[in-house]
């Protein structure tokens, strides 16, 4: 159902205009591969430190310019303000 321009792009049947699966995500407008994006992640979130940007430039292969860009990306999408518990409220008290 790829009825999009290229590969990897969809149309919506409402407004008929083609979009990606990267469309309302911290992966938009961005030209990083989504494997090195994963990788990113799953090094930010397993790990018990603060994994700087340095790290993720080397680990990664990518540039300093890169790293950086991901890593504060990431930490904005980690960020967990505002949200409410699984399950809706609290319903005690």
């Amino acid at each position: 159902m790829a009825n999009g321009t290229g590969i990897g792009t969809y149309k919506c049947y409402q407004c008929r205009k083609p979009f990606t699966v990267k469309v309302g995500t911290v992966f938009e407008s961005s030209h990083v591969k989504l494997t090195l994006w994963l990788q990113a992640m799953f090094l930010m979130s397993s790990s018990k430190k603060v994994v700087s940007s340095n790290q993720l430039h080397r680990t990664l292969g990518v540039t300093l310019k890169t790293a950086w860009f991901m890593s504060h990306r990431l930490r904005l999408a980690m960020q967990t303000v505002g949200i409410e518990p699984v399950g809706g409220r609290d319903r005690r008290g």
